[in-house]
């Protein structure tokens, strides 16, 4: 057993966008390395078959950071440093790159732009029989062991920047 404390997923509908995210990691603290590789890469499925258009997690580690943010209609409205008095925009529906605007302000708060894809966890995309490949082998069919043969491990990596369980606490 990993604990008593249960992990906690929210879903949320922001403005057309569909959210996911971990509020409480419970008995996630407690996996071993292997364990939280078996249960990201289980949660990814379950995000994809979910419709998840954005995972905060994958968000706040590549793009937002710790400012505080709001997704809307408009796209991503981030508040530099906290301070609410100064806007940053970023329009989600362009194609390729997101750009923080004003770009003077945004390279101050040191946000970057950044590939769609490495913000957007429905910009990527793992083909569901790579995603059945990493849960089988050959001697024993849905093993949990993630990676445990070289064409295994290729198909269970995903796409850079995805980040999709909170660093261990």
């Amino acid at each position: 057993m990993l604990g008593n404390e249960p992990l906690s997923i929210l879903f949320q509908e922001q403005s057309t966008w569909v959210v996911a995210g971990i509020t409480n990691p419970g008995w996630l603290n407690a996996a071993s390395e292997e364990q939280r590789n078996a249960f990201a890469h289980a949660l990814e499925g379950f995000y994809r078959r979910s419709g998840v258009d954005m995972v905060r997690e994958q968000l706040e580690d590549s793009f937002v950071s710790s400012h505080p943010y709001d997704i809307d209609s408009e796209g991503l409205t981030i508040w530099p440093g906290g301070d609410f008095r100064e806007e940053i925009s970023v329009d989600l529906t362009r194609k390729y790159q997101l750009r923080p605007l004003p770009a003077a302000r945004a390279r101050q708060a040191m946000l970057e732009p950044a590939e769609k894809k490495r913000v957007l966890f429905g910009e990527t995309s793992i083909s569901w029989r790579n995603w059945v490949k990493c849960w089988t082998t050959a001697d024993q069919p849905y093993s949990t062991t993630v990676g445990e043969t070289a064409e295994q491990a290729e198909a269970c990596l995903r796409p850079p920047g995805i980040k999709l369980i909170p660093e261990r606490q």
